[in-house]
């Protein structure tokens, strides 16, 4: 750490600071570390058992997984849970995100039986911050799609009604996006008579919890292939979809959606889509793989026809299994790849996208091999709006007759290696000044005599599990 500057503290409790380059807003008495051993910047530390789990207990039976969550307000999600059991059964749970990080989950409500599995896709999307969409393929009909609104007061889920409707002679797969209050879009993939596979445009909107299907649209020119797509909003009104090797742009104007023609990716329809992600307006990156070693991602300006801006090759074991994708923080873009999900950001350099070795982020979590090639992440991982990264397992531990669902969270963004307390409110690119032993005096609400770890950026009670201990010598000081 040659540009560091190391001073003693002149201030009270004394003790002995560090000067470091914040790379983030930090206010004082936050607990920073330092980014990596390469720089010298500081920002919020988290204490290394970044993981954490709650059980969630949905019924007394068997065979059960979590398929897929949606954010619906801050730090709320939606957890979509099912159990096989002489068919299959539907539960929906309100799962949010506590500011000290601990987990408030409701009652889980059922929101749909079949008595064969009946079922080829599933998915939850967000269509108020108090209300979600539940959108699934029955295949007990040949393909229908359905849709049930449902509302959310608190932690509890009250089922409205549904609408069926079918685009196509038998859909089998579809991916869902939340355009504004009370309008969703949904894409669906199957097969449409002698037109063979296509994919097919809806939105749907919603008066209270009632749904209505508008008029869809055959996505033309995209050669399917018999492989799923997958869609992100990317403006008002406006969807960027990826799909085999095509991206493709389709915007929708009083009722009716156009499409944009389509840009060919990689050049072969052999590739697969595993995720796509926008941060920007009309800004679009995704991830395909091209074979079992290789993925490319690309980012692609949908603002007309979509343009290729930049893209990159990363070589990866099993590339095109389900636990790759891509995420966002709400300011980056990341790729999620591995057996146990190492997570890296994906950064633009010309006309180039660079996907650094390191710093990277092992979650140690392991993919539920059961999800399909959209990804992991499709349908188990959400963005806080705090910045984190919400990772929902589908574990299923067996207790005499009761299993137990486990949700875990990932922070992403922030360091483990906790360094010291920062002296100084600053804000990003600025000098922090970090005490690194002595006493802090910028906290409150301490129990004097109490012992304290560092945890997102602050300070809880310890729990043994860190090997970083500090005591507090007042509500409003602690020994580092």
């Amino acid at each position: 750490m040659s540009n560091s500057t190391f001073q003693q503290s002149n201030n009270g409790g004394g003790g002995t600071q560090i000067v470091l380059t914040a790379n983030e807003d930090l206010v004082a008495g936050q607990t920073v570390g330092i980014a990596s051993n390469l720089e010298n910047q500081a920002m919020q530390a988290v204490s290394p058992n970044r993981e954490q789990e709650v059980s969630l207990v949905i019924s007394d039976s068997i065979g059960r997984s979590v398929l897929a969550t949606c954010q619906i307000d801050t730090n709320k999600y939606v957890v979509l849970c099912s159990e096989a059991v002489g068919g299959v059964s539907f539960f929906a749970v309100i799962a949010e995100l506590n500011d000290d990080m601990t987990w408030t989950l409701g009652a889980p409500s059922a929101i749909l039986a079949f008595s064969s599995s009946g079922l080829e896709s599933v998915t939850l999307v967000k269509v108020t911050s108090t209300s979600f969409a539940f959108v699934f393929i029955d295949d007990t009909t040949d393909g229908v799609v359905r849709v049930i609104g449902c509302t959310v007061s608190g932690t509890t889920i009250t089922l409205g009604a549904s609408d069926t409707y079918s685009a196509l002679n038998n859909a089998y797969t579809l991916d869902a996006v939340y355009l504004s209050d009370d309008s969703i879009a949904v894409l669906i993939t199957g097969e449409s008579g002698s037109s063979g596979v296509v994919s097919t445009i809806n939105n749907i909107t919603f008066s209270g919890s009632t749904p209505t299907a508008g008029t869809y649209l055959n996505l033309n020119s995209i050669g399917l292939n018999n492989k799923p797509g997958v869609m992100v909003k990317t403006n008002t009104d406006e969807v960027a979809i990826a799909v085999n090797d095509k991206i493709i742009s389709a915007t929708l104007s009083a009722g009716t959606w156009t499409q944009t023609n389509a840009t060919v990716s990689s050049g072969s329809t052999n590739d697969v889509v595993l995720g796509i992600a926008s941060i920007t307006t009309d800004i679009v990156y995704a991830v395909f793989a091209v074979s079992i070693t290789e993925l490319v991602v690309y980012i692609y300006d949908v603002s007309g026809t979509p343009t290729l801006v930049a893209s990159g090759t990363v070589t990866v074991a099993n590339a095109n299994t389900g636990a790759t994708t891509l995420l966002t923080d709400g300011t980056s873009v990341y790729l999620a790849n591995g057996a146990s999900i190492t997570i890296r950001e994906v950064i633009e350099s010309g006309s180039d996208v660079l996907i650094p070795t390191q710093p990277a982020v092992d979650t140690g979590l392991t993919p539920n091999t059961n999800t399909d090639t959209t990804g992991i992440f499709k349908n188990v991982c959400q963005n806080s709006d705090d910045g984190f990264f919400i990772t929902f397992t589908a574990k299923t531990l067996i207790n005499g007759t009761t299993d137990i669902a486990t949700l875990n969270y990932h922070i992403q963004g922030m360091t483990n290696l906790y360094t010291g307390i920062v002296q100084n409110t600053v804000s990003r690119g600025g000098s922090a000044i970090v005490k690194l032993s002595g006493i802090d005096g910028n906290q409150t609400g301490l129990i004097p005599g109490a012992t304290y770890e560092p945890s997102a950026g602050g300070l809880r009670e310890s729990t043994g599990l860190t090997p970083y201990t500090l005591q507090a010598t007042s509500a409003t000081t602690i020994n580092i």
